[in-house]
């Protein structure tokens, strides 16, 4: 209730609200490559970053240092993800990649087909990928040698979330399917009125999903409709969870906050550009890029918003946020790091 009432006192409807926090300048700009493509992953004061140029970079985050470069055969298709010491890069081609995170050396790969692949999801002993053309591959995570597939549908987009046992995803555009890994069974289907745009889950027990038509919706492991609410007629952006407050972004530029339980709207802010979040749960302040060219921050228990530094070009891709570094890649080719804890 105590929270309830907090964001509708504090949320604000215009793009900037009353400044509460000093504006910040990046402590390390690195020039790229070319641009980034996908959210950079951060990981043990490393940034990874794959760009348009095809090239995987190795980051230090504290000095803004090129650790290593390794140029592929084709540009990344999706974001970048770590099991154990290896990188993997799904590739565009059909090829999962994997390089040596403390070098960069080329460690192999596998071939999955011909069209693009998607980041793969780590279930117990496997890893899951899915493909553009709709075929979802299950790899041992050790080997990355293929010990299944199944052809789920056609059109997969690079969307995928995992709720409990189940791997969710949305085929030929509004179907929702969820498929039990290893045996590749599907659980359950779920059709929505519109194409598929966010998947979020909420731990092993729910799922909020996000369309093009501004509908959100909470569902339960077991594909079983929990809440609806229509935002807008703008797509659903992105969506992160702040203290027990969804903050759901559309693409007029306006985040609603809900409450997860019921799905209610308690308010909203509304800013100058698509809103993304650097992380899927914030702690504390909610760090964003809009695609206007700027950096802001949301409060995510009174709603307040604050606008923190001006970028030199926009977003290139989504920013990331961990372990206190947060990592902007923008249009120009550069990324900009912030180390946030004496912020």
């Amino acid at each position: 209730m105590l929270l309830t009432i907090l964001l509708v006192l504090g949320l604000v409807a215009t793009p900037v609200a009353t400044p509460v926090l000093p504006a910040i300048q990046p402590d390390t700009t690195v020039v790229l490559s070319s641009s980034a493509i996908v959210r950079p992953l951060i990981a043990d004061g490393v940034i990874y970053i794959a760009t348009e140029s095809r090239d995987i970079l190795a980051i230090d985050s504290d000095t803004g240092a090129t650790l290593w470069t390794t140029p592929l055969q084709t540009a990344a298709s999706d974001e970048l993800m770590m099991v154990g010491t290896s990188l993997l890069i799904p590739g565009g081609d059909g090829t999962l990649y994997r390089l040596d995170a403390s070098t960069g050396s080329l460690e192999g790969g596998v071939v999955l087909g011909s069209e693009a692949l998607q980041t793969p999801v780590i279930m117990e002993t496997v890893i899951a990928v899915p493909a553009v053309d709709g075929t979802l591959h299950v790899l041992d995570s050790v080997t990355l040698e293929q010990v299944n597939a199944m052809v789920v549908g056609s059109n997969l987009t690079n969307r995928r979330a995992q709720v409990g046992e189940s791997l969710i995803l949305p085929v030929g555009g509004n179907t929702l399917i969820a498929v039990s890994i290893p045996d590749l069974s599907v659980r359950w289907t779920y059709v929505l009125p519109s194409d598929v745009t966010v998947l979020y889950p909420l731990g092993d027990e729910a799922l909020i999903v996000g369309d093009g038509q501004g509908l959100v919706s909470g569902l339960d492991a077991d594909g079983t409709l929990l809440w609806q609410q229509i935002m807008s007629a703008y797509a659903v952006e992105d969506i992160a969870l702040g203290q027990g407050v969804l903050l759901v972004s559309l693409g007029g530029g306006t985040t609603a906050f809900l409450d997860p339980e019921n799905g209610q709207n308690i308010g909203n802010a509304v800013f100058p550009g698509r809103v993304r979040f650097a992380e899927q749960v914030c702690t504390e302040l909610c760090n964003a890029s809009v695609s206007d060219g700027s950096l802001t921050a949301i409060d995510p228990v009174t709603g307040r918003t604050q606008m923190r530094a001006v970028l030199p070009a926009t977003p290139s891709a989504p920013p990331a946020q961990h372990d206190g570094v947060l990592a902007v890649p923008v249009a120009n080719g550069s990324l900009l790091i912030w180390k946030l804890a004496g912020n």
